[in-house]
This record gives C-alpha cells, structure tokens and sequence, in this order.
C-alpha cells in the first residue's frame, strides 16, 4: 500500500495510525459478531474448531478468527502468508443459492485485495490433502512484521470504511480524519487494487 502517493492531500499514516485502525477494527468486530450471533450466522462450527485444533497443532503462526475484512466475516485468516490467507470452513449451507452468491462476493473482494483464499468441505477436513496444507502452512510466504503491518492496515481501513457510517467511531479519530473518511471511502473504492 502507497501510502504516499494516494493524491486525497493528507498523510493516511498521521490520521490513521496502525494502534488506531487496529482497536477500531476490534471495536467494529465485536460490535458485529454479537450483531450477527444473535441472528445465528457467526458461530464457530464443529468442523470449524476441528480444523481451527488441526492449524494450531501443526503451526506457531498466528491467526485471527471470525475475523471481518469489510462486509465479510472470515472464519480463519493469516496475515502473514503472502498478502493475506482466508481459509473458509464450509458445511451443506454453503450449497444453497444464496449462500453461494454471498460466498463468490467474499471471494471477489478478496481477491480484488490480493487475498488469496482456501475453501475446505466439512468432509473433507481429514483428506490427505487438507491435511498436506496445513502441514505445510510454515512453509509458506511468511511476510515480516511490517508487511503483516501492512496487510492489516489495509483490511483495517476496508473494514472500518464500509461500517462508519453504521457504527459509531467517532470517539476513537479526530476531527480530522472523520471528515476524511468519506473522501477515502470513495477513493478506496476506486483504487482497491491500488491501495
């Protein structure tokens, strides 16, 4: 992410720094995760804590789960694999239509951000080839802490820019950057691949 270069004539890293973005992003996700926990569609899965055991058996790495990127809620994600790994945990709910429209836009925004994303079939959790990846996750790129940094500054923006508008976070920024925030927004939706 060029912080420099954006053109919107204000310093991104001054009026939204990482500390900040990062205790928005876990205000916005609590906030939303008891949202959707009472309409019964945040919650752990039996196959996703069998495979969410199965990465922290094989792996130090450390990952987020339920973890929101934008509008869409990731059941388990390394910030430090490449530019961002989902893995997605799915069970027959997945197989309807409408699920299936709501899943492809998750993989669009993803990718349309260089997140690369895995999709693993409840039966499929003890296939020699589930188990091969998550074997092999340490060997993956792993990105140091400023590229990590990096990665989440840009899902913490993306985040916080497709929600201030229906969770209050004024308390959190200054004046400053809740009038830039529209701007951004705008500008974020325009330049995503860029960003």
């Amino acid at each position: 992410m060029n912080f420099r270069n954006h053109g919107l004539g204000f310093k991104l890293e001054e009026l939204f720094p990482y500390k900040t973005l990062e205790r928005i992003h876990k205000l916005i996700s609590k906030k939303l995760n008891t949202h959707y926990s009472y309409r019964c569609e945040i919650f752990r899965t039996h196959a996703e804590k069998i495979a969410l055991a199965k990465i922290r058996k094989a792996t130090k790495l450390k990952c987020f789960t339920s973890f929101w990127i934008g509008h869409r809620n990731i059941d388990i994600f390394f910030p430090q694999i490449g530019n961002g790994l989902a893995i997605e945990i799915d069970g027959p709910i997945h197989n309807t239509q409408k699920v299936m429209k709501r899943d492809n836009s998750k993989f669009e925004i993803l990718n349309s951000m260089g997140i690369e994303m895995v999709t693993i079939e409840n039966q499929d959790l003890d296939h020699p080839i589930v188990n091969s990846l998550i074997q092999h996750l340490n060997k993956l790129d792993i990105k140091d802490t400023r590229s990590r940094r990096r990665v989440l500054t840009k899902i913490y923006l993306n985040t916080i820019l497709a929600h201030f508008n229906k969770i209050d976070i004024s308390q959190e920024l200054t004046p400053e950057a809740i009038q830039a925030l529209p701007r951004l927004r705008n500008y974020f939706l325009n330049n995503r691949n860029s960003f």
